[in-house]
């Protein structure tokens, strides 16, 4: 009977060993896989390091741009490589970490069998990390080593692919590195937790250790923190270079071949020559430039239409022969920039700074300058027309031969600007300041003139026909000589009854002094323009009228003007307050009658 009971044993110990040897034979070749994919992905993650650290501000500017991958020499298209990297590595690293889980459970299997070590199986730095005894500290490097490869460093080399695309500011794809580099640290902790409980299982441990999950969580939210703080914050670049930065380059599609160089270098011209000759255009169209520092840049047959330059610096930059139709300046510093003939029509120059810059024959009709800085800006020939400079600084500034047509001017500072034979038609400087300001031979056909201030200024044969001249500011420095004003429209509040400064300035207006106008009536020489004007402004309004109607008994009532005579037709003399009269009783009866006064009239 021994012998009959001893076989079953030797049986199933013959298959304990079987079982042993093949889950050796399958670990060996699981650790080799492991090993050699564990390598690749090195390799991978280094060649991607060195490839996206080869990308320049240049790459990025140019979108169809080609990068070279290093060693091989091959050329990528610059976008291929940051769209399609990100996810090889994702799908890579998830191939990685699912053949090191099941590695790991065959591995507890095999070493629950008996007395087994990890130095029986081919080499491979995982097995050791897992129950390697000898030396604590070598031990701990293990698990290190295995913690940075297989958890850490894939995130890190995705956020660096997307913290050098940065630039780029392209928001759809910034949002897909985002979300790789989400789903990458997603993965990697829950095969972490995997791992971690499998260990505790060969252990026979009964309390699961995670303890080193919240230590991932937190580095990945960090990371992720990161990036979406280096994306959103564009401006800050203390920390993060988040913006292109291309100071005193000249920016081209392409490099002209050095024999075409060198003929023009032979001719006495330049390489710009030679690139504004045999470039092809640079297509930027609707192109991220928000913040971009482009100093002293020359940019050579580009197409920049509706690319956003918010915030960008573009000091002493050369737009020649470029389009810009529909761009993005607000904010933008064009210090010393040369705009010179470049059309601009309709274009955001909201807060932008233009101080010194060359506009000369530019076309920034429609254009927003609204707190616009032209400090010894060139304006000669520009096209300004229906733009808004609304209360703009613009004192001193040179505006001759500039068209100013329907033109926001609203509460700008004019203050001894030359206007000289400007055309104003139609233009709003309702509340502007155009004191000492030169405006001899200007077009102010149906401009608004309401509440505007014009001491000192020089409006000899000024074109006044159909204006709105309510409140205006005028006094005896004002020069009025020789004006055309066919059609004026005077009256003592026009459109700024909301406006507090406007109803002041009105107030003080209307509380002028007979004697006051009398002494403006002295300096411009033309009596049958002072007559007319106040013709219009008794037919305003009711208190208008009461102003300019010589009632005997009357507060407003001036004997000066009885006195004054004026020649009318055919040499026929008449009073100045009868002419008035008569135009009232004329033009405006139902205000006579409102007033009460048609029964001190004839």
């Amino acid at each position: 009977m021994s012998e009959t009971e001893t076989k079953p044993v030797d049986t199933t110990k013959a298959e304990v060993e079987l079982i042993e040897k093949k889950l050796k034979e399958s670990l060996d070749k699981s650790s080799s896989y492991n090993r050699n994919m564990l390598t690749i992905f090195l390799g991978i993650i280094v060649y991607v390091f060195i490839t996206a650290a080869t990308t320049t501000d240049k790459l990025l500017l140019i979108g169809n741009s080609m990068i070279k991958l290093p060693i091989i020499g091959y050329e990528v298209p610059l976008l291929y490589f940051y769209k399609y990297t990100p996810v090889i590595i994702l799908i890579f690293h998830l191939n990685l970490l699912i053949n090191l889980s099941l590695h790991f459970e065959n591995f507890i299997q095999w070493f629950n069998l008996g007395e087994n070590k990890p130095s029986y199986l081919t080499p491979f730095v995982f097995n050791y990390s897992i129950s390697y005894k000898q030396s604590l500290l070598f031990e701990k490097f293990l698990r290190l080593f295995i913690m940075v490869v297989y958890y850490i460093l894939p995130i890190y080399i995705l956020m660096w692919i997307a913290y050098k695309f940065l630039p780029y500011h392209d928001i759809t794809i910034s949002i897909y590195h985002n979300s790789i580099v989400t789903i990458d640290g997603v993965i990697s902790i829950l095969f972490y937790l995997q791992i971690k409980i499998l260990y505790n299982d060969m252990m026979q441990s009964q309390l699961i250790d995670i303890s080193g999950i919240p230590k991932i969580m937190i580095l990945f939210s960090w990371l992720i923190f990161c990036i979406v703080f280096v994306f959103q914050n564009k401006t800050d670049e203390k920390l993060f270079h988040t913006n292109i930065s291309l100071s005193n380059r000249t920016i081209a599609s392409n490099e002209v071949s050095d024999i075409i160089l060198h003929y023009y270098l032979f001719i006495g011209q330049t390489k710009e020559d030679a690139l504004r000759t045999h470039a092809e255009t640079l297509d930027l169209r609707k192109r991220d430039f928000s913040y971009a520092d482009f100093n002293h840049s020359k940019f050579i047959k580009a197409d920049l239409s509706d690319t956003n330059f918010e915030g960008a610096i573009l000091t002493g930059v050369d737009f020649k022969d470029t389009i810009l139709k529909g761009i993005n300046l607000e904010r933008a510093n064009l210090s010393g920039a040369n705009l010179k003939g470049i059309s601009l029509y309709g274009v955001n120059l909201n807060r932008a700074i233009l101080t010194n810059t060359n506009l000369e024959r530019a076309n920034l009709s429609g254009a927003n300058l609204e707190r616009v800085d032209l400090t010894g800006a060139n304006l000669e020939g520009v096209d300004l027309s229906w733009a808004n400079l609304e209360s703009l600084k613009l004192s001193k500034i040179n505006f001759k031969g500039t068209i100013l047509r329907g033109t926001h001017l609203e509460g700008a500072d004019l203050t001894g600007a030359n206007l000289e034979g400007v055309d104003l038609s139609g233009a709003y400087l309702n509340g502007a300041t155009l004191s000492e300001t030169n405006l001899k031979g200007a077009i102010l056909r149906n401009t608004y003139l309401e509440g505007v201030r014009l001491r000192g200024t020089n409006l000899e044969g000024v074109d006044l026909s159909g204006a709105h001249l309510s409140c205006w500011h005028i006094d005896n420095t004002t020069t009025l000589k020789g004006i055309y004003y066919d059609n004026i429209n005077i009256s003592n509040k026009g459109s700024f009854e909301s406006n507090a400064e406007a109803l002041r300035q009105c107030e003080l207006y209307g509380a002028k002094s007979k004697d006051e106008l009398w002494e403006l009536l002295d300096i411009s020489k033309d009596p049958r323009l002072f007559l007319d004007i106040n013709k219009k402004m008794a037919c305003d309004n009711t208190t208008m009228t009461k102003r300019f109607i010589s009632a005997k008994g009357s507060s407003w009532y001036s004997p000066k003007y009885d006195e004054f005579y004026i020649n009318y037709d055919n040499n026929k003399k008449v009073s100045f307050n009868y002419e008035i009269e008569r135009h009232v009783k004329e033009n405006c009866p139902k205000l006579l009658k409102s007033i009460e006064l048609r029964k001190v009239m004839w």
